[in-house]
């Protein structure tokens, strides 16, 4: 090529050379006291976990009570709640999937108990709810309620169970479900916020609508404040294996804390390869359109900006796809195997126990009607 020759995805090769991996063991960063020592004020919850918010939840058991769900949740916030007479109460939420229905038993109905279980036993930022079933799928409150119940000790002081089909229909349903909630948010009205160590911190971070400036910029900028959180002695969650391709993923191979971490990286892309080559599909659907737009003409460009996110510190594990992250500290890289990355990467963050998610976005979102793709390149942000 010449100067000036313009770069698009008709002469950028799309094939990588042979990439080597080398594994090591790292030791991770140490832990700097003037960062462990600050606080930020959430909210304590009785296993020790910490919450950013403090909500209470309507967690459907599967999507056919998806409609009684979202229309207690938004009654409630019209009729009942208020932060005046619930002052450390963040508001009333419907928690929503489109699993269970016809669901067959085995793998993904185990995981689907778990990422339930994970939501209403584990994660800090719901201080109550209602668990609300139809009462005929293979979540329904006879099938998987013992086994939130033996996870969670007090889960019959801050859940209530509700099946649609033994209230005769949605409207007593919704009836019922909006009288419950006086009781629920008193629970959790308990629960103050107060000073707690920032290495409580469970922090998901997230990239959306990327171009070839947000991964010098956006994704490095949410990278440093993983390194802080991470030498600060908290968590982070780097999820996306769809966009940790190429050199991407090489590069957290060398950075893992084992040899055996950095292998189970590396198996990591291809069991998403694999996934992928189940429907006939191959890596050229990623990027998306939009993407090209801004100049990341294939998947590996991409993956470069993508991994800036996590920072630069030491990889301490990968956390399996509905896995809880617990009391393990540091940066983890997230298996979230699917190709809407934004739709999955986000719950699953939480379901793995972020309290809290970054999520940037590139500088198509500041687009305005009427004007040009190239003319967003000179937005004074981006001059400076």
């Amino acid at each position: 090529m010449r100067p000036d020759d313009s770069i698009d995805e008709e002469n950028l090769a799309t094939e990588l050379p042979e990439l080597e991996v080398t594994y090591s063991q790292n030791i991770p960063a140490p832990i700097v006291p003037e960062l462990a020592s600050r606080t930020f004020d959430g909210f304590l919850r009785e296993d020790g976990t910490v919450g950013t918010r403090n909500y209470v939840g309507i967690v459907t058991s599967g999507m056919c009570a998806s409609p009684e769900a979202r229309e207690i949740a938004w009654r409630a916030m019209r009729e009942i709640y208020n932060r005046d007479k619930f002052p450390n109460v963040d508001g009333v939420v419907a928690v929503v999937h489109e699993s269970e229905c016809g669901m067959p038993a085995g793998a993904g109905l185990t995981l689907l108990n778990q990422l339930l279980t994970n939501t209403l036993r584990r994660h800090p930022n719901l201080g109550s709810a209602i668990y609300l079933d139809l009462g005929c799928g293979k979540t329904c409150v006879e099938c998987s309620v013992p086994l939130f119940q033996a996870q969670l000790p007090s889960y019959k002081r801050r859940v209530i169970n509700m099946t649609v089909q033994q209230n005769s229909g949605s409207k007593k349903t919704i009836v019922k479900g909006l009288e419950a909630l006086e009781g629920l948010l008193d629970y959790a009205n308990k629960f103050a916020r107060q000073a707690v160590p920032i290495s409580s911190l469970i922090v998901g971070t997230k990239c959306g609508g990327s171009d070839r400036r947000s991964g010098l910029t956006a994704n490095p900028a949410v990278g440093a404040a993983a390194d802080i959180f991470v030498k600060a002695g908290g968590s982070v969650l780097l999820p996306e294996i769809p966009e940790l391709q190429g050199a991407a993923i090489v590069e957290l191979a060398h950075r893992a804390r084992t040899p055996e971490v950095g292998r189970k990286l590396m198996a990591s892309l291809d069991r998403f390869k694999a996934y992928v080559e189940t429907f006939g599909e191959d890596f050229s659907e990623n990027p998306t359109p939009d993407n090209k737009k801004g100049g990341l003409y294939n998947i590996y460009l991409k993956s470069t900006g993508a991994k800036a996110k996590g920072g630069t510190t030491t990889v301490a594990g990968l956390l399996e796809y509905g896995e809880w992250l617990g009391s393990r500290k540091r940066l983890h890289v997230l298996y979230t195997p699917r190709i809407r990355s934004d739709f999955h990467s986000c719950p699953f963050s939480e379901w793995g126990a972020s309290g809290a998610v970054y999520h940037r976005t590139g500088y198509r979102n500041w687009q305005c009607p009427g004007t040009s793709c190239e003319s967003q390149f000179k937005h004074p942000a981006l001059e400076e």
